[in-house]
């Protein structure tokens, strides 16, 4: 596991077939491309991750493709999913479309999810007062655009999850797992001037 300040963690032991790459997750270069099998923080999962496609890369073939790594849609875990996930936007940082700032904050956003319900909680099994009691935890020092960012960035994890058919339907976010709303954020914005000597106003 990483310690506080991020830094890279050691291998659970030393034979252990992958590193912690700079993404967050444990990583192996294979044939000349480098495979991705999970966050730092669950070295077991990444390991049998490892173990189940090992011997299809070394074929020459993506597991992820030829359907190797079969993912059940009533029994991925939360872990299961986010690490799926990230494997996706990790694929797409090293193809340019995304940026490795965006991952980052995806890498945190995942984190925030596994280590909230589980890595074993079912992903199929939350409602939607799973998510308002996610909500809750989220720091009081956040404003309403970090909140909503962090609420969006999670929000997407299950949408890509549901549209890669990992989890039979999109969960029931509403009515409190939401980002916030436009007058919320002008509230916030008007309070934080006021409190930086600026002059306060609540009008539209």
């Amino acid at each position: 596991m990483a310690d506080d300040e991020g830094h890279k963690p050691r291998k659970p032991y030393p034979e252990f077939p992958m590193f912690p790459h700079a993404s967050g997750q444990w990583a192996k270069k294979i044939k000349g491309k480098m495979w991705y099998f999970g966050i730092w923080d669950d070295p077991d999962a990444a390991l049998k991750k490892y173990t189940e496609e090992i011997h299809e890369i070394h074929a020459g073939r993506d597991p992820r493709r030829s359907g190797a790594a079969k993912v059940y849609s009533d029994t991925v875990s939360v872990s299961d999913l986010c690490n799926l996930f990230l494997e996706s936007q990790q694929s797409r940082v090293d193809a340019g479309i995304l940026t490795r700032r965006h991952f980052s904050d995806c890498l945190k956003s995942c984190r925030l999810v596994v280590d909230h319900f589980g890595k074993f909680m079912r992903a199929a099994s939350l409602r939607t007062v799973d998510f308002k009691n996610l909500r809750a935890v989220f720091p009081a020092t956040w404003g309403p655009t970090k909140t909503g960012n962090e609420i969006q960035r999670i929000r997407s994890v299950f949408k890509w999850g549901s549209e890669s058919e990992l989890i039979p339907i999109l969960p029931n976010f509403v009515p409190d797992f939401k980002r916030p709303s436009l007058p919320a954020k002008r509230h916030d914005q008007q309070q934080r001037q006021a409190e930086r000597g600026g002059k306060l106003s609540f009008s539209a």
